[in-house]
């Protein structure tokens, strides 16, 4: 029988598309219909938020306190120092809002939950989005309100009254009160949520109590120099988001930061470390003069050249270069006949700076003196031997070759020039024959071709383990490795990515680390990285170091109120950490900063080197003129 596809097989065939076409269409009416509604659904959700709030200000009259309180003689709406500086920002004449700022980061955070990473690039991260009670004003160097109001003292200093604004709400749109600090607090002190180190911080801290909505009362175990700050700098977190999630949740969450700043995450809890970019865009609930820039995104570029030529092209606005690329692009800037016409064009549209801060940063190799594997101690355990190795690097050769004279060689954790060094105190020099025969008197020995033996007979070989992906850290470590060398010592080097290594250190698990501190207070408080309490529950004293003279005088230290007196006790700190030698204190970089020349008002600040303090919650006083802000900003 012949089969044959007639007029009647065509219709049916023809039918049969024009129906599954119209699904296809209705099915898309339907989505598009579904996502207008979703929307609508989620604006009148946050419209109700709004509202809310707006209601409970007008009930408890907080509409009313703040049009009394911000209607000064000046024009000016702002009482709060912070912004007020913020407010006259915006009466420049160029002044505008929109536009974005760029920035790079060497390394992705390992997480953005506020209760368990602490990273350079998660702080800064957090320092948009989360506020405290009080900041430090930049230009005063003093802790001046910001959420809270007003505060005072009980006449024993033991207690602490503070009273928070009225018209804050988080960014999700409720309203923030007494609640949420008490609630954040406890879950600061949880330990299954948070670790040892967070908790040691806040230990001070005994109780806060609810004397009303928007008034709170800090009670402190004993007086500390720092309870104030300790008090003030809590972070307020939503207690209706946080609330909703177990502990292992809070604790296990890749994201969680939820807060009251100038800008907010577009999913608080969206986040992979293998994510290339972070961004946050302008909160509109923002309590405060609203910031100047839509958004602020971070691009995660681990490799210094690729991060350089990001910069050239134009995609990145934020840059802090090596010290090499700093010389390499003052270089190009100098010769501009010698570049192509796209480079010489970004170069010409740059700013750069060179400056040292308050907060300086410095770098460390630490020698981990027990060994928890073999519950032993380690050769490291020996004072001498650590003041050997110290005397084994040259550090004034890094400053100069590796840094290009952009450092300072530090003696200790404070930083160089404060109160808190002992002026008399001078680095360890550079001197491997003195070094040398110092392990030699320890028992240690030179075979004839120069290898340095243990005084178990062993070749000394030391692992050092520290974060990869950095060109610069790479020829950091290689100079220490040459340098050890020349002793006979090898220096086995171990990169590991960022957050690999901070689980190494924290569970004790290295030899030696290269590293760095920095970002703290005006005031560096050593208790955190070593005081011998901060050993256990993976706390920040990760070698091991124990000196019982050094834990009594940090915790007078502590108590003592009276400056110039807690100044002296700091100083006989530096005088035993720099004999005792935990760290082989490295150096302490200068910051170097270029910028697109579209950023305005980057201004010279005492103390700062400019108005900009990556890590501290306040506003960015910085601007994009309309001029220069692109289409697809």
């Amino acid at each position: 029988m012949e089969n044959r596809f007639g007029l009647k097989d065509l219709l049916v065939v023809a039918l049969l598309i024009t129906l599954i076409v119209m699904l296809a269409v209705k099915f898309i009416q339907d989505d598009r219909q579904w996502s207008r509604l979703n929307n609508i659904d989620n604006k009148i959700d946050q419209q109700t938020k709004d509202v809310t709030a707006l209601r409970r200000l007008i009930r408890e009259g907080g509409l009313a306190v703040a049009q009394n309180n911000n209607t000064p003689a000046s024009g000016n709406p702002y009482e709060n120092t912070i912004q007020r500086r913020r407010w006259h920002v915006t009466q420049m004449p160029d002044y505008a809002e929109g536009g974005q700022m760029i920035e790079a980061f060497s390394a992705s955070p390992p997480k953005l939950n506020y209760f368990t990473s602490h990273s350079t690039a998660s702080r800064i991260v957090y320092s948009k989005v989360l506020e405290n009670l009080a900041e430090w004003d930049i230009e005063t160097l003093e802790m001046v309100p910001n959420l809270s109001t007003g505060w005072r003292w009980s006449e024993d200093e033991l207690s602490l009254d503070v009273d928070l604004r009225t018209d804050v709400v988080f960014s999700d749109g409720e309203p923030m009160d007494a609640d949420d600090v008490i609630y954040t607090w406890k879950l600061k002190k949880d330990p299954e949520i948070t670790d040892g180190q967070t908790r040691a911080y806040y230990a001070p801290i005994r109780s806060i109590e609810k004397l009303d909505q928007h008034k709170i009362r800090f009670t402190f175990e004993k007086i500390h120099y720092e309870n104030f700050m300790r008090a003030m700098e809590v972070h307020v977190l939503p207690m209706h988001f946080f609330e909703k999630l177990s502990k292992q949740e809070i604790r296990e969450n890749r994201a969680l930061i939820v807060g009251t700043g100038p800008y907010r995450m577009i999913d608080p809890m969206k986040y992979s470390p293998g994510d290339k970019t972070i961004e946050l865009v302008r909160n509109e609930r923002y309590w405060g003069k609203p910031p100047a820039l839509d958004r602020i995104i971070w691009r995660v570029i681990d490799k210094d050249p690729v991060r350089l030529v990001a910069f050239l092209n134009g995609e990145v606005d934020f840059f802090l270069p090596t010290p090499e690329q700093h010389v390499t692009l003052k270089k190009m800037l100098a010769n501009p006949d010698e570049q192509s016409p796209e480079v010489r064009e970004r170069l010409e549209n740059t700013n750069h700076l060179v400056y040292t801060h308050l907060r300086a940063p410095y770098w460390y190799i630490d020698w981990n003196q027990f060994d928890v594997d073999e519950d032993k101690s380690t050769i490291f355990a020996d004072k001498r031997v650590r003041q050997a190795l110290t005397m084994l690097i040259d550090r004034e050769g890094l400053v100069e070759q590796i840094y290009f004279g952009m450092a300072t060689v530090v003696s200790g954790p404070f930083r160089d020039g404060s109160g808190q060094t002992d002026p008399s105190i001078k680095p360890w020099p550079y001197d491997p024959d003195r070094a040398i025969a110092q392990l030699e008197s320890l028992g240690f020995t030179r075979d004839e071709k120069g290898v340095l033996h243990t005084p178990d007979g062993e070749p000394w070989v030391i692992e050092l383990k520290y974060v990869a992906g950095s060109d610069f850290v790479e020829k950091c470590v290689l100079f220490f490795k040459d340098n050890l060398a020349t002793a006979g010592i090898e220096f086995k080097l171990r990169p590991r990515e960022y957050g690999l290594l901070l689980e190494d250190l924290r569970n004790r698990n290295y030899e030696a680390a290269y590293s760095g501190w920095g970002g703290g207070s005006t005031e560096g408080d050593i208790e955190q990285m070593f005081h011998s309490k901060n050993i256990d529950n993976r706390g920040d004293n990760r070698n091991n170091y124990r000196n019982p003279k050094l834990d009594a005088l940090i915790d007078r230290a502590h108590i003592t109120l009276d400056r110039d007196e807690r100044m002296k006790i700091w100083q006989e700190c530096h005088r035993i950490l720099h004999e005792d030698q935990p760290y082989t204190f490295m150096v302490s970089p200068m910051v170097r900063l270029w910028t697109d020349k579209k950023l305005h008002n980057i201004k010279p600040f005492p103390g700062f080197g400019i108005n900009y303090v990556s890590t501290w919650s306040v506003p960015l006083e910085w601007y994009i003129p309309a001029e220069y802000q692109a289409p697809t900003d």
